[in-house]
């Protein structure tokens, strides 16, 4: 099959194939969650000689040799040579550490042409961390040496996120010292291992900083500055340099194609979505090409849903899809990091502010478990069903909303959870922080102190005690929680470190009534009160495939439930029947809206601590489980260096709201000397994930 209809088709200039899923290094924001085995399922060597064929049958693009580590498959040469062989210019994606002279030579005689290395760091601790292995700086930078001696052509490539973005001056810098004829600063999109590092992206306003900074460096440096999973660079770049080709772009759809491998076609790495499986397709690379409707929609901007169906760089842009589909289960739906306002405004569907709040609260509080739910909440709210839907798809876009799916009780899956505080010492503090961010089981961790904007030394105000000022939460099933929590001890390499867990669970509710922010004090909500361990169904392989998929994003269309059904391989109607029994016997809270507190207003939190006998406990904990402004309230066990017993975590508009709030709680319960801890640093927050 020859690569007709040119006038509708993008150019195929790229196809990265993953040749494997082993690979030596553990890096925390691997989109394959690669491993040191070599998975079930991978393409055999008469496979991918297949896929090569298909390929070089329908164009003649840029083949990408990638992994995991492709060096780790014995037959890669071979490929190589079948490749260039059919007209494919082909380039490798190896770590490094494989580089060495005796497989370089076999590298140039297999005819691949260039190498991409990444180093994520400028320095080797900042590499090590994020690529997860002690040494893998130094040895990158021993195979980049073996393939420069060797006359390979290379390019660095970085992965950019809050950890590294200081140092990519001194990066390219690197990059030019070592001969690279390219760096390519790749913008962490959440997938993979990637969905724990939600606080490790940046956020909007930095996100496009460091897009006009690479803009105006590329005028300074002899070597080739490029930017990938960074669609708004086409944007950027234009307003730096007019008269400047356009760069940037999503790449899903648009002439790129990823295949997997077990041999199936996705628009990109990072956009987990089937186009179609090779295999089954008797390896008829083009038809899949030409005929797969998610290409299909991905090639016609038109269908881009929210800002960036109205934008005027929807053709050079589209923003990125696969941050779409992470944040909101919708391929097609804006991107959420962008941050661009399009000069045409979609006027039509306008919510109000009362009916917005009404509705932002009715979607956190549940989704209905019905085919339809959002006709339910249209007749329950007055408004049309599609307006409801447009309105979810914009709380995603302009960065208010998290995720929707399901929100589910841990305990009831045999997980245990902990909060623990720490003061590693000050030499391992930067070391155990990244460890700390780096572990799925730990969803929320911040540093809790006393901000500025607050008078130091007034009532609840920590004053001037030698407390923890780093608190994480961790959790992890039952049988691996001591396991597990062991590694954390040893890595805090002898600081403090107290493990709270809770005795009694009064509140954990995360809604936000964004009306709350206008009143001057709280007023009573609901209340519960539940033990902290409970009893939990053993859960089988299908059911915790349905927990995988639902703790994910969901996408907003009428009939809800359906495509996440389909893609399980079952009914909307079984999905939902299993759904209402773990909602009966409280697997599962709901399916609703989680909403970034602070983009929707709640800029401020604390965590209150109080000691209070043992006697009043239950009651205390239930009143203030009746405040809307308290999102949590736990009794925990006491630690002599932390002697408190009463939990509470309070959100506001404001550290002054916060605080005032606070004292009002205190004086309105009775509550005396208690103190309040406000998270004056986020470094992660993300929600749970069960069943790894």
């Amino acid at each position: 099959m020859d690569n007709s209809n040119k006038d509708t088709l993008p150019h195929l200039h790229a196809v990265a194939w993953e040749t494997t899923r082993k690979c030596p290094l553990k890096c925390i924001h691997c989109r394959a969650s690669a491993g040191d085995t070599r998975p079930g399922g991978e393409l055999s060597t008469e496979e991918g000689f297949r896929l090569i064929d298909g390929i070089a049958k329908f164009a003649k693009p840029i083949l990408i040799l990638t992994g995991g580590e492709p060096m780790s498959r014995p037959d890669i040469y071979e490929l190589a040579s079948h490749a260039t062989a059919r007209g494919l210019r082909v380039v490798m994606a190896p770590c490094g550490h494989m580089l060495t002279p005796e497989s370089v030579k076999l590298i140039k005689s297999s005819g691949i042409k260039a190498l991409s290395i990444s180093l994520d760091g400028a320095d080797a601790s900042t590499h090590d961390a994020f690529r997860g292995s002690p040494g893998a700086f130094e040895k990158s930078l021993a195979g980049i040496r073996c393939a420069r001696e060797a006359g390979i052509h290379f390019q660095i490539n970085t992965t950019v996120s809050r950890i590294n973005v200081g140092q990519l001056q001194q990066i390219i810098a690197l990059a030019e010292n070592i001969g690279a004829s390219a760096v390519d600063f790749f913008f962490l999109v959440p997938t993979g291992r990637g969905k724990d590092l939600d606080a490790e992206m940046l956020p909007t306003s930095e996100y496009e900083k460091t897009l006009a900074w690479i803009a105006g460096e590329r005028s300074h440096h002899k070597i080739r500055i490029k930017t990938t999973c960074a669609p708004h660079y086409a944007r950027i770049s234009r307003g730096v340099d007019d008269g400047a080709a356009p760069e940037g772009g999503c790449l899903a759809g648009g002439g790129f194609v990823f295949v997997s491998h077990r041999g199936i076609m996705q628009p990109c790495g990072f956009l987990d979505i089937s186009c179609g499986d090779l295999r089954k397709a008797d390896f008829d690379f083009g038809k899949i090409y030409m005929e797969s409707e998610v290409f299909k929609s991905l090639r016609n901007p038109d269908r881009y849903e929210g800002r960036c169906s109205i934008c005027e760089f929807r053709m050079v842009c589209g923003g990125c899809r696969a941050r779409a589909y992470a944040a909101s289960g919708d391929h097609l739906a804006a991107d959420p990091t962008c941050s661009h306002v399009p000069r045409i405004s979609d006027k039509s569907g306008a919510i109000g502010e009362s009916a917005r709040n009404d509705l932002l609260l009715r979607l956190q509080q549940g989704i209905p478990l019905e085919r339809y739910p959002f006709k339910t909440i249209s007749r329950e709210l007055g408004m049309e069903e599609n307006q409801i839907m447009s309105f979810i798809a914009g709380t995603f876009s302009k960065g208010e909303a998290r995720r929707i799916g399901g929100i589910f009780d841990g305990r009831k899956m045999g997980y245990l959870n902990t909060l623990c505080a720490a003061s590693p010492q000050p030499e391992n503090e930067a070391e155990f922080i990244r460890y700390i961010r780096s572990l799925p089981g730990v969803t929320h961790c911040y540093e809790r102190g006393w901000p500025a904007e607050l008078e130091a030394g007034i009532p609840g105000s920590p004053g001037n005690e030698n407390y923890p000022k780093l608190w994480f939460t961790f959790g992890a099933p039952s049988e691996e929680f001591k396991t597990e929590f062991e590694k954390i001890e040893a890595m805090n390499r002898g600081g403090i470190l107290l493990n709270l867990p809770s005795l009694k669970m009064f509140k954990t509710d995360v809604i936000f009534d964004l009306r709350q922010l206008k009143k001057n004090g709280p007023n009573q909500g609901n209340q519960e009160h539940r033990p902290a361990i409970m009893e939990h169904p053993v859960f089988s392989e299908k059911q915790k495939a349905v927990i995988r998929i639902l703790q994910g994003n969901m996408p907003a269309k009428s009939d809800f439930y359906a495509e996440t059904a389909s893609s399980l391989g079952i009914s909307a109607d079984e999905l939902l029947d299993m759904l209402r029994g773990w909602r009966d016997c409280g697997v599962l809270k709901r399916i609703g809206l989680l909403l970034n507190h602070v983009s929707v207003g709640f800029k401020a939190n604390g965590m209150c601590v109080w000691n209070v006998p043992e006697e009043m406990i239950g009651n205390k904990g239930c009143t203030l489980a009746g405040y809307p402004a308290i999102t949590h309230c736990y009794q925990r066990v006491m630690d002599r260096r932390f002697p408190f017993n009463l939990y509470a975590m309070i959100h506001a508009g404001s550290w002054n709201d916060l605080y005032t709030v606070f004292s009002t709680i205190s004086r309105e319960t009775g509550l005396e000397g208690g103190q309040l801890f406000c998270s004056t640093r986020e470094i992660k927050k993300t929600s749970m994930t069960y069943f790894l």
